[in-house]
């Protein structure tokens, strides 16, 4: 009997490994050669007066993560952050309540990097902006021959 409870304690022990050992969020870094402040968002969530490099809090779930990055005078860079499978989840063996508990948390994925080096591109003020105009066609002999045809 002792046998049977000390093994299903242990079971319990090992359940839900990956939010456990690794928890729902993961720390990833951005860097660049960009060296005064910038605004950082990640999901929505902003960091104002960012320095190069900086780690944040990316959450491990199953969408991806967005991550923009502006600057004063600089084009706004936008990345986006996918998610791989969480190997420690492999832990859970047989445990079906682990799996579920690192499914529902999104404890069996994580971002598939932890580092991201930013190019920030300066923003051209001088240049003209594109302007798409319409290009008009002249009718052809096929479309007045039917233009005739459909006149009352």
């Amino acid at each position: 009997m002792k046998k049977l409870l000390i093994i299903a304690l242990l079971a319990l022990g090992c359940t839900s490994c990956a939010t456990i050992f690794t928890g729902t969020h993961r720390k990833v870094q951005f860097d660049s050669d960009y060296s005064d402040y910038a605004t950082l968002s990640v999901d929505g969530r902003r960091y104002k007066k960012v320095t190069f490099p900086c780690k944040v809090n990316i959450r491990r779930g199953y969408d991806q993560s967005v991550v923009t990055i502006s600057a004063e005078g600089y084009k706004t860079e936008t990345i986006v952050v996918d998610k791989d499978f969480n190997t420690i989840s492999l832990l859970n063996l047989t445990n079906l309540f682990g799996w579920i508990i690192d499914v529902a948390t999104g404890a069996v994925t994580t971002p598939e990097r932890d580092y991201y080096w930013v190019e920030l591109t300066p923003r051209n003020y001088d240049e003209e902006p594109v302007v798409v105009k319409p290009i008009y066609a002249e009718p052809d002999a096929e479309d007045r021959a039917i233009d005739e045809i459909l006149k009352p």
